[in-house]
């Protein structure tokens, strides 16, 4: 006993030790009010997620028995925090919020192997403060986590030059394609890209006669990808497929995409964001002054021979890798400008950033040095108190959703939760136990509020989905044979946002003329005649079936 009290005397001595119990505390600080509030929830969106991950734990399997998107992974992660707290969205940030706090601890292991303990904790804190999260989907967290990963991994071939660490990536790359499929390949080439790079640089053994490296990389990688979502969707049909993978089509069927752009135009784009971003975002400038004046510095000190070799070589490696998985994970914001995209390589740039202004702190005094970091340390916690006030603004009985599956705090306006309050218990008291009802045009959220299931397969109608009139016809037999007899239609079906559409005029004529022919309006929550939007002038129509129109809708 004496011994490990001994020991833990000795650890606590060691700053590597104290700067990592440090960020632990500062994650679980930053990250714990996010827990139970959510400043954006989507009927559509964060619906689709909720009411996927609901029936990943009944039993249901990704594309054969629901409509998913992105990797299979992810709701089977998320149905663990199911089993643990229980079924709602309180359940599920709980898990995001993991998510996020361990890619900080990831971030902080990455930078302690090139920069002191004390830089890695400011970076770990500054990138939980202003890493960019996706607000429209829980999935991505999980991508977001496993490319530090995948970073981590490449730093540590960087600094030991053992190939162990490579085959450690490509099984992280596995991962991460089960998370989003077309982030793993892009990291899958930038990784064999990078490695190449860092072998170039510390003249190492030549990439050509590397036989292991070649098979592995070139060939049982992308074989076990395929393997697995051959399994995964085997047996669905081709509509269904593009239904499920429509990043592939979307990229050459020009009628598919929601916004479409040239990659020049999108790079200035780029610039443009992230100039207008900074002087927007005013606590972040100084990083940025710094990291400005850091990089010149290295680059003057490095010109004038006044940079160690190896510091000179590590540096050329490190910033590569990061540079190349910046260029090859923005694949999908090049074709599109769509903004949010870019949140992709937030982390790379984060991670850069500090690399290079530690790069130039080796040339400041000690007490500039620690300064720097007590400021970098202090930005980073204004901006999270700043926020913490703005979050707790909203958590009061207004913005909490008290159904059993909610159990959230939301920033969503008091008008989009009065429509979803009021159409959630309207649904519930109308409905029997065994009985469920379509909501058209993109509203799982109500499928999940109250645990009914969505009768077909396909709960998306949207102009972009390409709905084939077989499609419709399938859609019209289900609701005939399960004896729907509420439909929720909501006014995103007279939407003018980009890819939505208008159903039944420009989109789903049949589905549309059947549902006006057999259903008839009872209620509307919300305010109807407002231009509906992502989350905001949210309103509902409830249509009921009509009892004396008995008519058989004829089969396809």
């Amino acid at each position: 006993m004496s011994e490990f009290i001994s020991y833990l005397k000795k650890s606590f001595k060691d700053p590597n030790i104290i700067f990592f119990i440090l960020t632990l505390i500062a994650g679980i600080v930053i990250v714990f009010p996010y827990h139970d509030f959510q400043l954006h929830l989507a009927q559509g969106d964060h619906g689709q997620n909720l009411y996927c991950f609901r029936k990943t734990l009944e039993g249901a399997r990704p594309y054969q028995d629901y409509w998913w998107v992105y990797g299979p992974l992810m709701p089977y992660y998320y149905c663990l925090f199911f089993r643990l707290f229980g079924v709602s969205i309180h359940s599920v940030l709980v898990g995001y919020v993991t998510l996020q706090f361990l890619a900080g601890i990831f971030v902080f292991w990455a930078l302690r192997i090139f920069i002191p303990h004390y830089m890695a904790f400011a970076g770990a804190v500054w990138f939980w403060v202003f890493n960019s999260p996706f607000e429209f989907t829980y999935n991505h967290a999980g991508g977001i986590l496993t490319m530090v990963i995948i970073i981590l991994i490449l730093f540590r071939y960087i600094k030991e030059q053992n190939d162990r660490y490579l085959f450690l990536g490509f099984f992280a790359i596995i991962i991460l394609s089960l998370i989003k499929i077309n982030f793993g390949f892009s990291c899958f080439i930038s990784q064999v890209l990078s490695v190449y790079m860092i072998d170039r640089f510390y003249k190492r053994k030549p990439f050509h006669k590397r036989c292991k490296w070649h098979m592995i990389s070139l060939f049982i990688v992308p074989l076990v990808i395929f393997l697995i979502y051959w399994i995964l969707t085997f047996g669905l049909s081709i509509e269904d497929l593009r239904e499920c993978f429509p990043y592939g089509y979307s990229q050459f069927m020009k009628a598919d995409r929601v916004a479409s752009g040239s990659a020049w135009q999108s790079l200035i784009l780029f610039f443009e964001e992230k100039f207008y971003g900074i002087q927007k975002n005013y606590l972040s400038m100084p990083v940025t002054v710094l990291f400005v004046f850091s990089l010149g510095l290295i680059f003057y000190r490095g010109r004038s021979k006044k940079l160690d070799e190896g510091i000179k070589t590590q540096l050329w490696a490190v910033m590569s890798t990061l540079f190349i998985f910046s260029i090859f994970n923005l694949h999908e914001f090049f074709p599109s400008g769509v903004g949010y995209r870019t949140f992709w390589i937030k982390p790379f740039e984060i991670i850069g950033t500090f690399i290079i202004i530690s790069g130039a702190m080796r040339f400041y005094p000690k007490m500039l040095r620690i300064l720097l970091c007590f400021v970098i340390v202090w930005i980073s916690f204004f901006a999270h108190y700043q926020r913490y006030r703005f979050v707790q603004g909203f958590k009061n009985p207004l913005f909490y959703i008290s159904n059993k599956r909610g159990q959230v705090y939301v920033g969503n306006s008091l008008p989009w939760l009065n429509t979803v309050r009021f159409t959630t218990r309207f649904l519930l008291d109308h409905l029997q136990r065994d009985e469920t009802f379509l909501a058209v045009v993109y509203e799982p959220i109500y499928y999940f509020l109250t645990d009914k299931d969505s009768p077909h397969r396909r709960f998306i109608f949207l102009e972009t989905s390409n709905i084939s009139t077989r499609e419709q016809l399938s859609v019209i037999r289900v609701l005939e044979k399960k004896k729907i007899n509420y439909v929720l239609l909501s006014n995103r079906c007279e939407s003018s946002e980009p890819g939505v559409g208008k159903f039944g005029k420009t989109y789903c004529h049949l589905l549309s003329a059947y549902l006006m022919e057999h259903y008839a309006p009872v209620v509307v929550f919300g305010e109807w005649d407002k231009p509906a939007e992502w989350i905001e002038n949210h309103a509902v129509m409830i249509l009921e079936k009509k009892k004396e129109n008995n008519k058989e809708f004829p089969s396809e």
